[in-house]
């Protein structure tokens, strides 16, 4: 094999990947061609979907503070306030933009 596997050796290492490939080529389930159009065709769907991530929105910043209590407890209505506090005053640094809601 070709790639980060022979780069770093891990091809010749006793890993439970290794053993499942092993196992596989050896009852022809499997083979370095099959591999190679598997790992080509995963890289391309990783990559349109990392295109298709990197324009979608961010979560707002606050929503942090949804979905674990049904009311806020008082000492997180407080952090949530200094928080909100210091993106007014600071959100510049903070590239809101990416986020929904949060410019």
């Amino acid at each position: 094999s070709s790639g980060i596997n022979a780069e770093y050796g891990w091809d010749s290492v006793d890993t439970p990947i290794n053993r499942i490939r092993s196992y596989l080529t050896d009852r022809e389930w499997w083979s370095e061609l099959r591999e190679k159009d598997f790992r080509a065709a995963t890289r391309s769907d990783i990559l349109k979907a990392f295109r298709e991530a990197s324009n979608t929105l961010l979560p707002n910043p606050l929503q942090i503070f949804d979905d674990t209590w049904d009311e806020l407890p008082l000492h997180v209505q407080a952090q949530k306030a200094v928080l909100v506090d210091h993106l007014k005053k600071y959100g510049e640094h903070y590239g809101l933009e990416k986020y929904e809601d949060a410019k």
